[in-house]
């Protein structure tokens, strides 16, 4: 049996049950009922206050016949997500449209936000995966005059054996409007150079998505994934203006050469800080460089601070260069031995197992064999 996938797509579509040119939205399958069997379809309702009564209707072509499925109930918060039908009916999915139609509520426009299309993919496979990581990392990051100073001290084991993967993709690509990246400095120390680092970087930058200039932050990764393999990211947002109540934002970056958006569909209620944790490995680890991009699409609270970016990547193993130009015996290391032996290379005594040339020899360049070679070579080792 196949690996069960879950895409969102984002939509963000206003439906005007007053208006026929905005009363229903057109939602193709063509291209993932290619990649597997239809399981299950969902799509998400918001609206800036709670929805209140609604009829609703998601329909399509079923096994060659029209099906529909109407949807009339009450909602007492901002946020609903209607279903297509049971998994037989979404099992005869296999092309053309599934039609959304929004014919009556309270309000008279709703925001179609997210569909999730769950289906289960042809030819996957199983995976078993056994990480055990030890992690203590101080780091210290300064940016803009602010310095954020944090110590880890980690210890995770995890086993994981999975026939089920799930993976966020959208429909649409972030604005293009943006802050300058980030530069920050950095000074790093960790146990050993097989575990984890975390750096955390102080932003401080206001998002506030009815501003075009300030509801989408970037920040380059060039740096941090030049350093080792990002294994995990976290986002964490304040508030100065009372809880973060609801929340709607998109976080996007290239990996494994696509674009990969998370997107983030919250209700909090009583915090005035929230934490984006990205927890999905096989993401991180696909990320090689670029811009990650934060996004605040809509939400109750104006602004909120994109406060710091927390990056845990596994440091490349370093190769330290050994200068054999020198090593006359062979043995993998230039050594006192080697510096003794060049001594009596130098008078004419021959040392056996040690093989000298005219450049070899010759440590300081200068094109005479003398006793400053031998000094040169017993100061480098």
């Amino acid at each position: 049996e196949g690996e069960v996938v879950t895409e969102t797509f984002t939509i963000r579509q206003t439906l005007d049950y007053t208006s026929n040119d905005s009363k229903s939205y057109s939602f193709n399958i063509d291209e993932i009922a290619a990649k597997g069997t239809i399981i299950g379809l969902d799509a998400n309702f918001r609206s800036a206050s709670a929805l209140g009564s609604i009829s609703l209707s998601m329909s399509g072509v079923v096994n060659g016949n029209w099906y529909q499925n109407d949807v009339n109930t009450t909602v007492g918060v901002k946020s609903y997500t209607a279903s297509f039908g049971d998994t037989s009916a979404c099992m005869g999915l296999e092309n053309g449209n599934v039609e959304i139609g929004y014919w009556y509520g309270t309000s008279n426009t709703i925001i179609l936000n997210t569909i999730t299309v769950t289906y289960i993919a042809d030819e996957a496979a199983t995976t078993t995966t056994e990480v055990t990581t030890t992690t203590t990392t101080t780091t210290t990051v300064t940016t803009e005059a602010t310095t954020t100073t944090t110590t880890t001290t980690s210890t995770t084991p995890a086993t994981t054996e999975a026939t089920t993967t799930t993976t966020t993709t959208t429909a649409t690509i972030a604005s293009s409007s943006s802050k300058a990246s980030t530069v920050a400095t950095t000074e790093t120390t960790t146990a050993s150079d097989s575990d984890t680092i975390t750096e955390v970087y102080s932003i401080n930058a206001k998002l506030d998505y009815s501003n075009d200039a300030s509801k989408l932050y970037k920040f380059n990764l060039d740096e941090i994934c030049s350093k080792g393999t990002v294994e995990n990211i976290k986002i964490n947002l304040r508030s100065t203006v009372g809880t973060i109540d609801t929340l709607i934002m998109g976080i996007g970056m290239v990996s494994n050469g696509n674009w990969y958006q998370k997107d983030i569909n919250e209700y909090i209620g009583t915090n005035t800080v929230y934490t984006i944790n990205f927890a999905d490995t096989d993401i991180c680890n696909g990320i090689t460089g670029g811009n990650i991009e934060i996004g605040y699409w809509w939400g109750s609270t104006v602004p909120l601070y994109l406060e710091t970016i927390e990056i845990t990547y596994t440091p490349d193993a370093v190769v330290e260069e050994t200068n054999t130009a020198y090593d006359y015996n062979n043995d993998g290391m230039v050594s006192t031995d080697d510096a003794e032996a060049l001594k009596k290379y130098m008078v004419g005594v021959t040392v056996e197992g040690f093989e000298f040339t005219a450049e070899s020899a010759d440590v300081n360049s200068d094109g005479v064999v003398n006793v400053f070679d031998y000094m040169t070579l017993s100061k480098m080792v």
